[in-house]
């Protein structure tokens, strides 16, 4: 189970394994533990349902991913190497289930943890701004620990800062509507994009079963190197005004 878990299957078959048990287990232990081991409130957590809310979140991040690969493709070089024909039928909806429930476990789990839980307990002690920021570095720190071992230790501390300034747009989204459903969606439609329709790199790690499979060369500057484009300067660019609209911009709850 362990092994399966781990991602050290690979397959069509197994991704739709993983995310059924992602979806049917990991989510409601998910739930389960933030009600009886962290004992705060749904109301507290701003974790009350929120579609419209979720809504909106999930078609940014559906959209922003290729709007950032096109801005790429000017300075570095963005290539649809494969596409769904490699694929037979069923093998496709095979992954389009297994990442959705696998995504939509992720983005739930990592929003409660890093927004709803700490950035809210934070934001108690000393303010929503420092909230922001310490979330921010904590979100950065633990999304490297994965590739930590093949990464040098100034190129650790240089993508945990850049990490940590793109996620001041999820704590924007929090702050600004109090609600976990805009950060978890476009958290939600952003993995969905990057990892089952277009096939690139996602955190460092390489996503093989998209839809389309998509290599961006270039410089790391501009590609975000081995991690993938979530440290391209020009997503954290893009994620820069982003934040400042979504403070500015009145939101429809």
């Amino acid at each position: 189970m362990l092994t399966l878990l781990r991602g050290e299957l690979s397959g069509p078959r197994i991704l739709l394994v993983q995310g059924l048990i992602a979806l049917i287990l990991g989510l409601p232990v998910t739930f389960l533990a933030v009600k009886y081991l962290w004992r705060r409130k749904r109301e507290w957590m701003g974790a009350v349902f929120n579609y419209r809310l979720l809504g909106y979140g999930i078609i940014l991040g559906l959209v922003l991913p290729v709007v950032i690969l096109l801005l790429i493709s000017i300075p570095a070089s963005v290539n649809l190497v494969g596409g769904p024909s490699r694929f037979l039928f069923y093998e496709i909806i095979f992954i389009l289930v297994g990442n959705l429930g696998y995504i939509i476990f992720v983005s739930v789990l990592e929003e409660y943890i890093f927004r709803g839980m700490a950035m809210r307990e934070w934001s108690e002690r000393w303010g929503w701004p420092i909230a922001a920021l310490l979330s921010g570095v904590y979100f950065g720190v633990a999304h490297l620990i994965a590739i930590l071992p093949h990464i040098s230790f100034w190129y650790f501390i240089k993508s945990a800062l850049m990490i940590s300034v793109a996620s001041l747009l999820f704590a924007a989204m929090y702050y600004r509507t109090r609600s976990l459903w805009l950060p978890i969606g476009f958290h939600l439609g952003w993995n969905l994009c990057m990892k089952a329709i277009m096939g690139t790199i996602t955190s460092g790690n390489n996503n093989v079963y998209g839809l389309f499979e998509t290599l961006v060369n270039g410089p790391e500057l501009w590609t975000g190197g081995a991690f993938g484009i979530e440290l391209s300067i020009i997503t954290l660019v893009v994620y820069l005004i982003l934040t400042l609209l979504v403070i500015k911009i009145p939101i429809k709850k």
